[in-house]
């Protein structure tokens, strides 16, 4: 397989070129070794670096621990990606991290796929010396090597994702605003006391008043609404389409909640693609485009797929500029 850049934002990026460079490490160091001989100082400089027991066991542990997220990384790139199916999938990840972390058969596997990836190459594994006082690397206490690499790599490193995975998807309020997506018509019948609860206390601060009494009157009304709705009426199955058909003088509470969990990212590859498309936007012809025109063709153009009435727009910018006479929209087209 072809070596792979490292990426230092994306993990699946990430997995694929540790996975790459571990089935391809013994090419890698036969190239090295091939440079090193015709005279290359710095390929014997790479050699030796990654001849190191080390180094080894860092590329297997973090290869195998990033296996685990390429998943997850993968939808949350999704255009069409779903909140509560990445916060589920997120436990998910979780769950087997943290239940590899606490298996000893794991570690003991990562620990000889380490070992015979070194003896190929007579390196034999090693920790550092342990000594009284170290400020410059991990002083961990231990006897043998497979102690001592599983205490200062392999247990910090699966902390560490769990934390960052916790922190980006799970943390704090996050995980019950996405309950939100129980208000969704179709999903409406599956929301429960509990779930009623947890939603007013993540969106206590943008609902006024803050009193759960009203709150729970107007979530009453809303399962009414749709519970004992015609069977020949269609439901809306989208945030996008409930909050079409939530009026806000009759449900102002529910019609926030929704609102706010739709300006959520999930992740931030709607951003990533909308940086991409600023290069087609404003060109070398376009140098002098202000801030204004830069991000009204920005949304023209990433939302290129919505449909716009021409005829409905001609006329909302002829009444927003009330100085303007009417257009004739027959005569315009």
């Amino acid at each position: 397989m072809k070596l792979r850049t490292l990426c230092e934002t994306h993990w699946t990026s990430r997995a694929d070129a540790l996975l790459t460079f571990l089935r391809a490490f013994p090419v890698v160091v036969r190239a090295l070794e091939h440079l090193q001989e015709n005279g290359d100082v710095k390929a014997g400089q790479h050699l030796h670096t990654i001849l190191k027991w080390d180094f080894i066991i860092g590329l297997v542990v973090c290869e195998h621990i990033l296996q685990s997220t390429v998943f997850l990384s993968t939808f949350l790139q999704n255009v069409s990606c779903d909140l509560m199916e990445a916060a589920r999938e997120s436990e998910v990840v979780i769950n087997t991290l943290t239940n590899e972390r606490n298996d000893p058969e794991v570690w003991n596997a990562l620990f000889e796929k380490a070992s015979d990836v070194a003896g190929h190459f007579d390196v034999i594994p090693s920790k550092p010396r342990t000594a009284g006082l170290q400020r410059h690397r991990h002083n961990v206490p231990a006897e043998s090597p497979t102690e001592y690499w599983k205490r200062s790599l392999y247990i910090p490193f699966m902390d560490h994702m769990t934390l960052e995975i916790t922190d980006r998807l799970l943390g704090g309020t996050v995980q019950d605003r996405f309950l939100a997506q129980y208000l969704v018509a179709s999903s409406i019948h599956r929301i429960t006391l509990d779930i009623k609860g947890r939603l007013f206390d993540a969106f206590a601060q943008y609902l006024t008043p803050h009193d759960q009494h009203v709150f729970n009157a107007e979530m009453r009304s809303w399962e009414t609404k749709w519970n004992g709705a015609d069977v020949s009426i269609i439901k809306p199955t989208t945030l996008q389409d409930t909050l079409k058909e939530c009026n806000w003088d009759l449900y102002p509470r529910i019609s926030t909640m929704i609102r706010v969990l739709l300006t959520m990212p999930v992740s931030t590859s709607i951003a990533e693609r909308s940086f991409s498309s600023l290069r087609r936007i404003k060109t070398y012809l376009r140098s002098t485009m202000g801030q204004g025109r830069l991000s009204d063709l920005s949304l023209l153009y990433i939302h290129r797929d919505q449909q716009i009435d021409i005829n409905s727009a001609i006329e909302q910018f002829a009444t927003d500029k009330k100085e303007v006479p009417v257009l004739d929209i027959e005569c315009i087209q």
